[in-house]
């Protein structure tokens, strides 16, 4: 539609017009014909990334002449607003610092309780099935040693990205510290969580070629949600059995 702040959102400039009547721009803007205004001054309101956020904008029943001081006023009002929307912006970037881990740029732990625990609730009142992987990398110690920290975090890297794209994009994925991983899945039935298993270890056999990182495996242990069972025993689970598979495969 043909109308005044949808002028200033595409064009990203400030827009004054004093009697719509007069300009024949504005002959079929709804604003104007319809709901009776003659007099727009708008300007354009910014995200800090550029984008436009919406406009600050003054309408008025007759035709106007305001003068620079009132223009500069709205101006200022514009920028207020701007710093407002900036500190926002701020605030939300420090919020997911808060949430990821740096270096591999998936949930920390704080983040993957937060979320997990919200996603644990909405499948449990849906009786959705949820099970958390737990995977941890083989002698990561022995990487490092031999390789230097450099291709340590490497390794890092390529396991959080593999693990983020072997699930869902709904689906929580974390880092618990150190080379500790884990992974809140909803699936529909058991069989599933031992074919994810097999994609991540696929993918990890063909990252050592693609990536060109030390040959390295990984240990994976899971656990099922239940009606009883809270974030910390699910992880305590995955744990045992991530361990026990580590042991049987060392034995």
């Amino acid at each position: 539609m043909n109308i005044f702040c949808r002028k200033i959102v595409e064009t990203g400039q400030s827009l004054y017009v004093n009697n719509a009547l007069l300009d024949p721009c504005w002959d079929t803007n709804p604003e104007v014909h319809n709901d009776g205004f003659r007099s727009y001054l708008g300007v354009p309101v910014f995200w800090p990334c550029g984008t436009a956020f919406g406009t600050f904008c003054v309408m008025d029943y007759k035709a106007t002449d305001y003068q620079r001081t009132y223009i500069e006023l709205i101006t200022q009002l514009k920028e207020l607003l701007e710093s407002d929307l900036a500190l926002i912006g701020c605030y939300a970037q420090m919020q997911q610092l808060a949430i990821t881990d740096p270096l591999c740029d998936v949930n920390n732990r704080r983040g993957f309780n937060v979320l997990a625990e919200q996603r644990i609730k909405l499948a449990k009142r849906n009786d959705g099935l949820q099970g958390l992987l737990y995977l941890d990398i083989d002698r990561f110690k022995e990487i490092n040693d031999l390789h230097g920290h450099g291709v340590g975090d490497l390794v890092l890297k390529a396991v959080a990205r593999i693990l983020s794209q072997s699930v869902a994009e709904s689906d929580v994925v974390g880092r618990l510290g150190g080379d500790e991983f884990i992974a809140l899945v909803a699936v529909k039935e058991m069989v599933e969580i031992d074919g994810l298993k097999q994609r991540i270890m696929h993918a990890i056999e063909l990252c050592h070629c693609s990536e060109e990182l030390p040959r390295f495996t990984v240990s994976i242990g899971y656990s099922l949600v239940s009606e009883t069972i809270d974030i910390c025993q699910l992880l305590d689970s995955a744990d045992q059995d991530m361990l026990q598979n580590k042991q049987r495969i060392a034995g």
